[in-house]
């Protein structure tokens, strides 16, 4: 099934979640933050997370989906996922504007950058979820046989 792949790439992006969770916490804590670990979550989130697998979501499996007749329900629930991912883009981009201030030294944009990065995570928990349980496995029966086959090639 095309979804496998993508499911599978939504248990790394969970890892690095995880990380990036217990990293905000740790800053609201008071610990210092490593100047690198914003750049390189903003480098995972863009290279990974936006370009390899929402390139996949959106190139191969939602173009496909958006010349179906789907139900109303699933037609909203596409909608929101190519919504969500403008979202995270926007977000992306607010961290690493913060993980700049933090450079040059802002002092409120590590308590700033932490809060964003749990808004982060809890938003693409929710959106994994979304994918996982209530979108990718119903909307497999819109696609025949050969369009699942030729998305894996």
């Amino acid at each position: 099934m095309p979804i496998a792949p993508l499911m599978i790439e939504h248990r790394l992006i969970e890892r690095m979640a995880a990380v990036v969770e217990m990293q905000a916490e740790s800053m609201q804590a008071g610990q210092e933050l490593d100047p690198r670990f914003i750049p390189e979550v903003v480098d995972f989130m863009r290279i990974y997370a936006d370009r390899t697998h929402h390139g996949k979501e959106e190139d191969i499996l939602f173009r496909v989906l958006k010349g179906k007749e789907l139900s109303r329900e699933h037609r909203r629930v596409l909608e929101k996922l190519v919504s969500d991912h403008v979202k995270a883009r926007e977000m992306v981009a607010k961290l690493s504007a913060l993980g700049d201030e933090y450079v040059r030294g802002s002092p409120s944009a590590a308590y700033t950058a932490s809060m964003l990065m749990k808004d982060l995570v809890a938003f693409y928990h929710a959106h994994i979820e979304l994918e996982d349980q209530g979108f990718f496995v119903p909307v497999m029966e819109y696609l025949s046989a050969d369009e699942r086959r030729s998305m894996l090639e």
